[in-house]
């Protein structure tokens, strides 16, 4: 893959983490509405897969994002376990109330 690839796949994988940001930061104010914040639980949890398996990707491919080797794996693993942790935690909480 060439270096402006790369470099369109990081930048596409830093919106996507930043996203992810802003909607978990957002949970709360979504919680007013039970339909609304179902909508972003779910959309955070397929972004959160999506952008750990483009980390991975990007990162067998040669990339280094943010200028760090480890950085792509790291955050891979870290998105997984909030997919994972809303997906069998908080979801369940919120169906049952």
């Amino acid at each position: 893959m060439g270096h402006g690839m790369l470099e369109l796949a990081e930048t596409l994988l830093s919106w996507s983490c930043g996203t992810i940001v802003v909607i978990w930061i957002s949970i709360g104010t979504l919680a007013r509405s039970v339909r609304v914040e179902r909508i972003a639980h779910n959309t955070m949890t397929v972004l959160c897969f999506l952008t750990a398996v483009g980390l991975v990707v990007f990162d067998r491919l040669g990339g280094e994002f943010w200028d760090s080797e480890p950085m792509a794996n790291f955050l891979a693993f870290i998105l997984v376990v909030m997919a994972v942790s809303y997906t069998h935690l908080t979801l369940p909480t919120i169906c049952s109330v």
